[in-house]
Order: structure tokens, then sequence, then C-alpha cells
């Protein structure tokens, strides 16, 4: 403990003089000049095929190091009288090419996210803002180093070299207001590359991400108006499809409150009944329109809120060849068999031998299309779902 005691010659005095006083009150443990179990000694090269963090120390360094050793005029050891120098730390990130427009994208956009919960306060996340992320994604074939990168106008940020520098081919990261609160909110699916200072603009505003030459990767000015996705500005995020970044027609809203990263149905109970308890169930119908939690997760449906009583997952298109499409959450169907069934007379139910085409809706979205026959005839149609 240091104690500083400042006194005068008397009350009219403008002198002082400051007496400072150590008192030692627990004598510190003795340090061991042992290794480590985990040290390696360097003994020759050590291969680094991946983001590498090297932490170093060196025994009886010639250039004596901070602080001096207490008997003076030895090593500079740290700590005091070990011999050993002061730990070096250095990140390697082998292979890596600098981030630029060629090879780097912001791909989704969560401006507006929804309020906090009762627990997210209790946690002390108290405003929407600190639950706002920019998701970046290497689009290149190499892995990318984003060290220098920076955002110049919406928000604040630059990236400093470290091991979350490192983003592998098609890869993404995000980089948050709160990383804390983001870690509470929406888990770990992506990793926090950083955090910045300011927030988004719930209206919409002006995006510029450098690299580290001050070469522009994006440039954008997102919107909260057509042809902005306007579900965007209320909880979902903005998601990019391709083409030109600063038009709004290359951009959707996402399938869920709080943007993408539901990749199991473990990530879609938490993110809509935070919770838990038993309106999270599989076979529980939260929202009273007839189709369980589970199901609305594979259709990528919101289980909150109900489906007009005449909508069916399963859609017909009335040309020729008839054609029936039913939506799919990707990644969601991983076990899951979708099966078109076929009935006459409604007294049973039989596979329609029809096997479905996949196509692309947006990045969280397939449509699973049945192409039937002519021969195939009329009847009864159902989707069925089974576990493979």
């Amino acid at each position: 403990m240091l104690a500083i005691h400042g006194m005068n010659s008397g009350i009219s005095s403008n002198d002082a003089l400051f007496a400072a006083r150590i008192v030692l009150l627990t004598p510190p443990p003795p340090y061991q000049a042992a290794l480590a179990a985990s040290a390696q000694a360097f003994e020759a090269p050590i291969p680094i095929n991946g983001p590498t963090l090297l932490t170093t120390r060196t025994l009886n360094p010639v250039v004596p190091s901070d602080p001096p050793t207490t008997v003076g005029g030895g090593t500079g050891a740290v700590p005091n009288g070990t011999g050993w120098s002061a730990v070096r730390r250095e990140v390697f990130l082998p292979g890596a090419v600098a981030a630029s427009v060629e090879n780097v994208v912001v791909s989704e956009i969560h401006y507006h996210p929804s309020p906090p919960t009762a627990a997210e306060i209790a946690a002390g996340f108290l405003q929407a803002n600190d639950f706002e992320f920019i998701r970046i994604t290497n689009k290149g074939t190499q892995p990318v180093n984003l060290t220098g990168v920076r955002f110049l106008s919406g928000v604040s940020f630059s990236k400093g070299l470290d091991l979350q520098s490192w983003l592998a081919p098609g890869a993404s990261g995000v980089v948050v207001e709160n990383a804390a609160a983001y870690q509470f909110r929406y888990g770990s699916h992506w990793p926090v590359i950083g955090e910045y200072d300011g927030a988004l603009d719930d209206g919409g505003e002006n995006l510029m991400l450098v690299g580290s030459g001050n070469l522009v990767i994006a440039d954008l000015l997102y919107d909260d108006q057509v042809p902005w996705p306007g579900s965007a500005d209320s909880g979902k995020s903005l998601l990019y499809t391709g083409g030109d970044p600063a038009s709004g027609s290359s951009w959707v809203a996402s399938l869920d409150a709080g943007g993408s990263g539901v990749s199991s149905f473990a990530d879609f109970q938490k993110r809509y009944f935070p919770g838990g308890g038993a309106a999270a169930g599989a076979a529980v119908d939260a929202d009273g329109d007839g189709v369980g939690n589970f199901v609305e997760y594979i259709l990528g449906t919101d289980p909150l809120i109900a489906n007009p009583g005449d909508a069916s997952p399963l859609i017909i298109d009335s040309t020729q060849p008839l054609k029936l499409h039913a939506n799919c959450r990707k990644g969601a169907a991983g076990g899951i068999r979708m099966t078109l069934q076929r009935s006459v007379g409604l007294q049973g139910w039989v596979d329609a031998g029809v096997e479905p085409s996949i196509i692309a809706v947006s990045p969280e979205l397939n449509r699973m299309e049945w192409v039937l026959p002519a021969a195939a005839g009329g009847g009864f149609f159902r989707l069925n779902l089974s576990v493979q």
C-alpha cells in the first residue's frame, strides 16, 4: 500500500511537503525460474501453418530488459532475479493476403435490433444499440489479413493485429457495438472481430469500409425505405445477396429477428424463446396456427406470428406441368427428409415418387420444388417431414 501524506508549515503557508511511505502488508511469494509445463524450448524451427500467437522469453538475454535485477548489472530479468527476459508476443498469419474489394464484402448490417429483454437489462445491456453488428465475409479463395481495415463513416473502427485479423475463405466475422451484449443475445456463431465506437443510424446512413492502404472496400448508403427491405428497420437485419452493394435491391431482410446465425433448432429456440420453458418445445404450437415450433424452424417461419388460416406451407403452381413447392431453411433439413405425398380420396397417402429440385431464394432460404409429370393425375398432396 502506498500512503501519501501532504503537509505545509502552517494554515496560511503556500509551501507543501509530501512524504510517501510504502507498507508491505503481505510479502510476495518467491519467484520460480522453472519452466511451465506447457513451455516449448526453441531447439529447431517451429512450423506455423495457421493463425498463431507466439509468446516467448529469453533466458539470460544479451541485451537487458526492464526492470533490472535487484542485484544490479545483470540480465534485466523479468520477473526480477529469475534470469528470464520480458515477454514478447508475435502474431503470425501465414498465407493471408491484404483485405480488398476483391476478397472482402460487407455481408450483413443489423442496424435496428429489438429492444433488450428483461434478462438482458438485468445483465446490464440497457439499449437496443448494444446488439448492433456488421458482418464482414471473405468471398475470396485465400485467407485474408484484416489488420488495418477501418470504418471511416457510419461507425468508427480500426482493426489491430491479433488472431481475429485472420479470415478464412468463405468465413465471416462481426464488428459489434458491445461484444458482451452480442455474445449474450446471439452466442458465438460469428466470431467477434472487434468493437466499434458510435452507433448505426436506425433511419439509414453511409457506411464506408477501407483497407490498410485506404482503398475502398465498401461504400454504401443503407436506408429503411424502399427499395431497401423495411423489416430490417424492426428487428431483422440486412443481408447482401450479390450485385451492387450500394443498391437496396441487392439486399433482403433476414429470416429471423436478430439477423443471421440460426443454424440449429437450439439456436432457433434461443432466438425466439430466450427464457426457455414449455413454450419452446419442438411440438408446441406457440402461435396457434397449427404448425409446431420445429416445423416453423424447418420452413423458415416465425413461431410467434400465426400464419393466415388458409396459408399452407405447400404451394401449388397450376401452370403446366403442375408444380408444388415449399420453402426450407438452409441447413435445417440435415437429417430431415421432405417427401411429397399424394392421396386420391384421402383414404391413404403414398409417396408421389418425385424428387424435389432445390432453388436458392435468399442467403438463408431454399425452395424445394416438385414437378409432377402429366401421367401423375390429380388428387390431394401433402408434405411429410421425417427424421432420416
